[in-house]
């Protein structure tokens, strides 16, 4: 990794830093963005709250399953290119998200958003980690993260508060939006075409065992969310919530202990 060579020469070394930092906020954001006020949300959508709460599940277990192939995405690009057409991509999903209020294309916007939004922001952790002159360096970037996961809501809704009492709901997806807009900006001024990892292809990725873990955690996710309201194991909604989530979690399992190339290495529990 050389990553002194992927930022343009006019870059002052103090700069870099800061501006890293900043770019990694915003999709930390997207993951509590119809979440800063639920009650605003779901009078737009004409939802209930567990509607709500599940298109936050949806992300969320998208988000965790594009862990597993997030490193391959990373390598294949180089950081110019990368960071373009990830903050590209959630830009225009932003901007669909704004002029619908369609729960059920509000569920694939979300899908799309928990695998784009983690591939926009990851890039940067890594970047972060090479800047900091410390043999503590993964640590301090990892809490950093994850502080900014844990506070995301509360800064979200402060920056935000202005649009949701002030204006209407498009006017605050598009105020998250122009936050992305910042990004792809940063991302074409101060980034060369240099690589930062070494190129990789993206075939031969295990696709099927990122569904089916996809699958099991979105069935759980949906028999915890909606389980009280349908009376649990009374409905058949929950009953083939919880046979896809054995199913689907079982044949993950399997598939993994027997993969050349596992996504997930249960050696981790040795």
């Amino acid at each position: 990794m050389q990553h002194n060579t992927v930022y343009h020469k006019w870059l002052p070394q103090w700069l870099k830093l800061p501006l890293l930092v900043l770019a990694l906020f915003p999709h930390i954001m997207l993951l509590s963005l119809l979440h800063s006020n639920s009650a605003f949300t779901s009078s737009f959508m004409d939802v209930d709250s567990d509607d709500i709460q599940y298109l936050m599940m949806l992300m969320y277990g998208t988000f965790v399953v594009t862990l597993l192939v997030l490193q391959r995405f990373m390598s294949y690009f180089s950081v110019k290119y990368y960071v373009l057409l990830m903050s590209s991509v959630s830009v225009i999903l932003l901007y669909i998200l704004s002029v619908t209020n369609d729960y059920h294309v509000i569920l694939v916007i979300r899908f799309l958003e928990g695998f784009f939004g983690l591939l926009e922001g990851a890039i940067f952790l890594p970047l972060i980690i090479a800047e900091l002159k410390t043999r503590h360096a993964k640590v301090i970037a990892y809490l950093f993260m994850y502080t900014l996961m844990l506070t995301g809501g509360t800064i979200t809704t402060t920056l935000l508060k202005s649009s949701i009492q002030d204006y209407d709901y498009q006017h605050m997806i598009l105020m998250m939006a122009y936050f992305h807009v910042f990004v792809l900006i940063l991302g074409f001024l101060i980034f060369n075409k240099n690589r930062f990892f070494p190129k990789k292809p993206l075939y031969q990725m295990d696709i099927p065992s990122w569904f089916l873990l996809w699958a099991c955690l979105q069935s759980g996710a949906y028999a915890i969310v909606y389980g009280k309201r349908l009376m649990w194991f009374e409905s058949d909604s929950i009953i083939i919530c919880l046979f896809i989530f054995l199913l689907s979690g079982g044949l993950f399992m399997l598939k993994q202990r027997n993969s050349k190339r596992p996504l997930f290495h249960y050696e981790v529990f040795n």
